[in-house]
């Protein structure tokens, strides 16, 4: 815009226009900045960018798995539910780390549950345990021993 004024000035100066044309030149071109400024404010990009107005940034700590996890309990505690648009996405996020967490309890020992940890294979077939040694598992002699009583 200073370029435009300097160049309206010279103009004064010169004679080339009057005053009064000076005055509502400059009350145009200082609208016209105001209006543009007003845009910028507005949608937070140059106007006639015709980028439109563009997504707010996110912070990386609204997609991290703790601060998913935070927002179901604190929704399902609330007693809201989990059916808007949004919370799909938090449920499937969800899902996905709950299900990683289930995996690293299985692969670790937890002697204090009486879980020796199955190591790396889901068949049970972990470092000391040699491959071909059966997966002693109460669940399945119970189910065998039912099966038998038919």
């Amino acid at each position: 815009m200073s370029d435009r004024l300097d160049a309206l000035n010279e103009k004064l100066v010169a004679g080339d226009i009057t005053v009064e044309q000076y005055d509502a030149i400059k009350s145009r071109l200082v609208d016209e900045q105001e209006a543009i400024a007003a845009a910028r404010e507005q949608y937070g990009a140059p106007a006639g960018a015709g980028t439109g107005a563009p997504t707010p940034p996110t912070s990386r700590s609204h997609f991290a798995p703790d601060a998913i996890k935070q927002r179901i309990w604190d929704k399902l505690e609330r007693g809201e539910g989990l059916q808007h648009p949004g919370d799909r996405v938090d449920v499937n996020a969800f899902g996905i780390t709950r299900l990683r967490e289930a995996l690293d309890f299985q692969r670790s020992t937890h002697p204090e549950l009486g879980i020796n940890g199955l190591g790396g294979s889901y068949r049970g077939e972990g470092a000391g345990n040699p491959v071909g040694t059966p997966v002693v598992d109460a669940r399945n002699d119970a189910l065998k021993s039912r099966k038998r009583g038919r």
